[in-house]
């Protein structure tokens, strides 16, 4: 049995990262580019 535990969790791995790396793609399609800085006033 707890070699099912950590096949599943090994399994499970890849689809956390998989979903971090798209969030942070999709996050940066709306942050303006690195280096530049807003005109607008604060």
């Amino acid at each position: 049995m707890s070699a099912e535990l950590r096949t599943s969790r090994l399994a499970d791995g890849p689809d956390e990262v998989h979903r971090n790396a798209i969030a942070k793609l999709e996050l940066a399609k709306h942050m303006p580019p690195a280096g530049k800085e807003s005109k607008t006033p604060a």
